[in-house]
């Protein structure tokens, strides 16, 4: 059933360029890398298809354009609007190398977004898609600004108080609620 769906969605979407499914072997090991279980449509789109690369120039737009984390004007710091992405590719095992792209991607950016966001793929400018693996927004849906990381010694300079974990969902902005919902806002490209 979950199969036919994502199917769908994706034959909606023009397809793939090139798609290479991960093993259950290959899932299992990102699990135990990330402590964690991945959501099941998730988990089931690795399994059918992993690392991805659209047909078509994919697009998606955010739930709302204001990050998860909106700092009080009184400090200074600009809140970042966000209007919209493509999606590049999603990782998996690279054809060409055989690399895990999934684990790198993990362990590049472990230190750099909040905990228990992994990203799944990338948008072509170094921006991340995430999903969320923490309890209250399981299998969210995010888009990571690499261009407004935070820093927690600059935010202490700047603010005078160590920064808070909140403040590391400045740069998180909402894309969907399921990783299906995120296929199903994809869009191809008018340009």
């Amino acid at each position: 059933m979950m199969n036919d769906k994502l199917t769908v969605l994706i034959e909606k979407l023009g397809g793939f360029d090139e798609s290479y499914p991960l093993s259950v072997e290959n899932v299992k090991a990102v699990e135990i890398a990330i402590n964690s279980k991945l959501p099941d449509e998730y988990e089931t789109f690795l399994l059918e298809y992993g690392y991805a690369m659209p047909e078509q120039i994919l697009v998606f737009y955010p739930e709302k354009g204001s990050s998860e984390y909106i700092h009080d004007e009184t400090i200074g710091f600009t809140n970042l609007l966000f209007h919209g992405s493509e999606l590049s590719y999603f990782y998996g095992i690279n054809p060409e190398s055989g690399d895990n792209e999934l684990l790198d991607a993990v362990e590049t950016y472990k230190d750099r977004m909040p905990e228990y966001f992994l990203p799944i793929a990338d948008d072509g400018l170094g921006n991340q898609i995430c999903i969320s693996l923490n309890k209250d927004s399981f299998g969210h849906v995010y888009w990571w600004n690499h261009e407004n990381e935070w820093d927690e010694g600059n935010y202490c300079k700047d603010v005078g108080v160590e920064m808070p974990n909140k403040v590391k969902f400045q740069n998180i902005y909402l894309i969907a609620e399921s990783f299906c919902s995120f296929l199903a806002k994809l869009t191809i490209s008018s340009d």
